[in-house]
């Protein structure tokens, strides 16, 4: 599949087919923490080189966040041929959109097929706390697409579903807060062509198409990821904020 349309996958809430059970942190990765308080200065030295992710990833960008907000992500309100109502469910509205937050963002796909998006970013220090509130609120919403690839908004065939989240355990990390949560995307045409080349696309073709999130903050630290490894590696990109 071309980048550009694994691309679309995000901007469409990069929903991916996972399974993920949430986990305490080890031991010896608190006692190896820096006891830094400060936010790294370069936060997009805070994403995982390639040689740290799980054998088979493939990275295709990483940037700044304010780079990555213009094409297109959830809750800049960008045009993106996908369109999930009511405003709510963009949970980063609360912090006043993505594309306002200094910070950096890596996205790619792991030996399987799903996709990975990792956030850190420098947010407000009740971020994540609001965050929480906010889907907690408002965590069932339709999502509608609206042609292929997600440029084709003028015209293109437009199916829908039902975007939905539901809390899940989150990993307790000492000094932090953290929030986890699934993410699943129904579809109300599952016969639809063009459903099943979304479907096909997301990994998700014979089963749910669901992905779990995590979110971290420490101070005005703020991390968020979507993976199948979801805690682990929030939890990693923690420890390596805490390093520099």
């Amino acid at each position: 599949m071309r980048v550009s349309k694994r691309r679309f996958l995000f901007a469409a809430a990069a929903v991916a087919a996972a399974a993920l059970v949430a986990g305490s942190v080890p031991a010896v990765a608190t006692e190896q923490m820096s006891h830094r308080g400060r936010t790294p200065t370069n936060l997009e030295s805070v994403l995982l080189p390639p040689s740290e992710h799980p054998a088979g990833t493939t990275v295709f960008s990483t940037v700044s966040l304010k780079q990555a907000s213009a094409q297109v992500l959830p809750g800049t309100g960008e045009p993106s041929g996908v369109v999930v109502m009511p405003r709510c469910m963009s949970y980063f509205a609360v912090l006043g959109g993505l594309n306002r937050l200094k910070g950096g963002h890596q996205f790619g796909v792991r030996s399987a097929g799903t996709q990975f998006v990792h956030i850190v970013a420098k947010a407000p220090r009740d971020g994540l706390e609001l965050i929480r509130h906010r889907i907690a609120a408002c965590n069932e919403g339709l999502m509608t697409f609206q042609g292929w690839p997600p440029s084709a908004t003028g015209g293109g065939k437009i199916v829908d579903g039902v975007l939905s989240f539901t809390e899940r355990p989150a990993q307790s990390v000492p000094g932090a807060d953290t929030y986890a949560a699934t993410q699943t995307v129904t579809f109300n045409q599952p016969d639809d062509p063009l459903t099943q080349q979304i479907r096909a696309a997301w990994q998700c073709s014979d089963r749910p198409c669901t992905s779990p999130i995590a979110f971290l903050q420490r101070g005005d630290l703020f991390i968020w990821v979507l993976d199948d490894h979801a805690d682990e590696m929030a939890l990693k990109l923690y420890e390596r904020a805490r390093r520099r």
